[in-house]
């Protein structure tokens, strides 16, 4: 069902992550997105993102008043790293570099 939606979108604005984000956004279904490529991989980097956040200040008012988290993120940062640095390889364009390194950082 995911890939029906996913053909249909065209631009993906960061509203698509934090709509994942605040929707119980898991380590499992962030893999498989990642691995499932475009669209679903951006959409699952800002998801990502939106859960790692440790300051909400700037965000929209929603994000900021649920502090979305993901409480099956592995605990190793390392595992998290090596997941995103594969897929930059795969993907290297900024918002892609850009969002992994926000990323980690958070998570460091």
């Amino acid at each position: 069902m995911e890939h029906y939606a996913a053909d249909k979108i065209q631009t993906v604005s960061p509203s698509y992550g934090h709509l994942a984000a605040l929707s119980h956004f898991d380590w499992a279904r962030c893999l498989r997105w990642l691995r499932t490529g475009r669209p679903l991989s951006l959409i699952a980097l800002d998801a990502l993102y939106s859960c790692t956040l440790r300051d909400y200040a700037g965000q929209s008012p929603l994000l900021s008043e649920l502090q979305p988290r993901m409480v099956d993120l592995p605990t190793d940062p390392t595992e998290i790293e090596a997941v995103l640095r594969a897929y930059q390889e795969q993907d290297n364009v900024t918002r892609v570099r850009h969002t992994v390194d926000r990323i980690l950082a958070a998570l460091i």
